[in-house]
């Protein structure tokens, strides 16, 4: 909930732009709010109800604000008057006590009108793209909007967009989700609600930019329960999942070396050259210099891990990818692959539950942790989150111990790949025997 303030003209002059559009309730005067636009610019916006509507209406703007010269043309808040603090109240006073006599909705500035009214949800999904969501890790997921959404919807103007409407679409795409699990029960499945995660934040995206005044989508429930994922690879199957690995071509290595780093998929399909630090010659770590959570990230590359880098061409800048085929390749049908193989190599008595790439993550740390409360292995507790890129939880980790584990981290990772190659090596042995034979332990 946003805190009101005790606005004053001293405070107004020290207000700086962000990069969208925020609000400031003004203490005074309740239905006046103070909103900073990305522009510099600083307007009066009235808070309130006009005809039992709940409005925010743009009326004026502070006759001390600067506005950008970069600014562009025909801004929503061109044109309109400019007032002191004090008229600004008065007016937004005057507003309140009008409301109360059921008048119509006072007609928005005509250049706010025109936007608002002329953008369609296609055009405003190419914006945010644009100015939001290119730079991160997740980007890819907007396509969901665009294959799902965008469709039905695209050329209609946002503002006109409701959520009964919104709502009933979502509804009819349970149909094109809906599969069976692996108990035989039917489901509609957790990907219609990453493509409702995925489409609200366009439409609150949309509210912070005033091209419409409320977020439709808001208050749709997702049309799946979720389902927490607890798939962990065992030993036997790891080993599996390498032997099957080494008949892949063009992502054996990326994959593997996500198997052994602990790094998520896009981490390893985006690595450039200038993220692999070299002492003498030799690849030693994977400097990250952002991730899903928004934080760097230092990944130690194991001996095994370092064969799994091809030699950096002469040419390659720090710019250019270390892996430029992963990024070309379709995942979906590597994996389905990938797990066709490792059933193969399970044989037709022991069936391999399904898994995925990110369960790579889960097998590590669960592995790793059984490993340290077998005496095995020792670690401090935060060093699981550093191995991962997460970010550490609780007052004392977050603003306190800054220690970040490197130590613990290499030997954790150490220690994960030799046993991959035990993994491996028992499978292999396995499969020139034709019995089973027992994973060895992990020294």
């Amino acid at each position: 909930m946003t805190t009101t303030r005790s606005i004053t003209n001293t405070y107004l002059k020290c207000l700086r732009p962000k990069s969208t559009a925020y609000d400031i309730p003004d203490e005074k005067a309740g239905p006046l709010t103070i909103r900073v636009r990305a522009s510099g610019a600083v307007v009066f916006v009235y808070r309130g109800r006009v005809g039992g509507r709940q409005v925010k209406e743009v009326f004026g703007r502070w006759g001390g604000a600067v506005v950008h010269t970069d600014a562009p043309a025909n801004h929503p808040e061109d044109g309109l008057p400019i007032l002191s603090l004090e008229e600004a109240r008065a007016v937004s006073f005057d507003m309140k006590a009008k409301a109360k006599v059921a008048l119509p909705r006072p007609k928005p500035h005509p250049h706010y009108q025109v936007r608002s009214t002329k953008l369609t949800l296609a055009m405003a999904h190419e914006e945010y793209c644009r100015e939001y969501v290119r730079d991160r890790p997740s980007a890819g997921n907007e396509s969901l909007t665009r294959k799902w959404v965008l469709p039905a919807f695209g050329d209609r103007a946002v503002k006109t967009l409701t959520r009964r409407e919104l709502n009933a679409h979502f509804e009819g795409l349970r149909e094109h989700f809906r599969r069976m699990d692996e108990d035989g029960n039917e489901y509609t499945g957790a990907g219609l609600n990453t493509v409702l995660r995925t489409f609200k934040p366009l439409l609150t995206w949309c509210v912070r930019r005033d091209y419409i005044e409320h977020n439709p989508a808001t208050t749709i429930e997702m049309k799946a329960e979720d389902r927490v994922r607890n798939r962990v690879l065992r030993a036997h199957e790891l080993g599996w999942v390498l032997m099957s690995l080494a008949s892949e071509e063009r992502m054996a290595a990326p994959l593997q070396l996500l198997l052994r780093t602990g790094c998520r998929l896009s981490d390893i399909t985006k690595l450039t050259w200038g993220e692999v630090q070299f002492e003498d010659g030799v690849p030693v770590k994977l400097l990250k210099h952002t991730t899903k959570a928004k934080v760097p990230h230092v990944a130690y590359l194991t001996e095994q891990a370092r064969r799994l880098l091809p030699p950096r061409p002469k040419t390659a800048s720090s710019k250019d990818l270390v892996f430029p085929d992963a990024l070309r390749t379709r995942g979906s049908s590597i994996l389905d692959r990938l797990r066709g193989r490792v059933q193969d190599l399970a044989g037709p008595l022991e069936h391999v539950a399904h898994w995925t790439i990110h369960d790579f993550r889960r097998s590590l740390t669960t592995n790793l942790s059984e490993m340290r409360e077998e005496g095995k292995l020792t670690y401090a507790d935060a060093a699981e989150d550093y191995v991962l890129a997460h970010i550490p939880t609780g007052v004392t980790r977050k603003h306190y111990n800054h220690a970040k584990h490197y130590k613990d981290r290499e030997r954790m990772l150490t220690v994960w790949s030799d046993y991959l190659d035990k993994c491996l090596s028992n499978v292999q042995q396995r499969c020139e025997q034709g019995g089973h034979v027992e994973m060895q332990e992990v020294a």
